[in-house]
């Protein structure tokens, strides 16, 4: 409101703007075959670091809740998402780290956050995107931010500067 009310927007900040919603669907005729050719293997090479990286979250956060996956499922989802995604012009998704986080730190039990996390965000983009127009980007990153906070553990750090402190100065510098 701050921002729509003082045009800060004409001033330097950075907004989210509209958003714009494309229609389902792959247009077949637009289609550079010759370049998918050529990108095909790096393609298949980032999905498997993709699939690797959520398998590996998902593992993590199932350990500690005394849980198991099954990875196949878990590539079976990422690849419906994907369609879903190439259908929408949007990004290719793997499972994020700071949603899993998110997620974690607000209570969820079961894949059943993720299904309604998704209805909610279509609802938002169908029904709420001029609600955010004003919004600065800045929000969006604090949002990330925070719930990043929750991983960085400095009695993690102490214990391990006790123990080596060659990886705690490796953590520090990769931190």
């Amino acid at each position: 409101a701050t921002v729509a009310l003082l045009s800060l927007e004409n001033m330097g900040v950075s907004i989210i703007g509209s958003v714009p919603i494309k229609p389902l669907g792959i247009n077949m005729e637009g289609i550079n075959w010759k370049i998918v050719e050529e990108l095909l293997p790096s393609a298949f090479l980032i999905s498997i670091v993709g699939f690797i990286g959520s398998v590996s979250v998902a593992q993590s956060f199932a350990a500690k809740r005394r849980q198991d996956i099954d990875p196949n499922q878990e590539l079976v989802g990422l690849g419906l998402a994907n369609i879903g995604s190439a259908m929408c012009g949007a990004f290719p998704v793997t499972g994020g780290f700071s949603r899993t986080v998110l997620n974690a730190d607000c209570g969820s039990k079961s894949p059943m956050t993720g299904i309604i996390s998704a209805l909610l965000i279509l609802l938002t983009l169908l029904f709420l995107t001029p609600l955010f127009y004003y919004l600065p980007k800045a929000i969006l990153a604090s949002i990330i931010s925070i719930s990043m906070l929750q991983l960085v553990s400095v009695q993690d750090l102490r214990n391990l500067w006790r123990f080596s402190k060659k990886e705690a100065s490796l953590l520090i510098i990769t931190f």
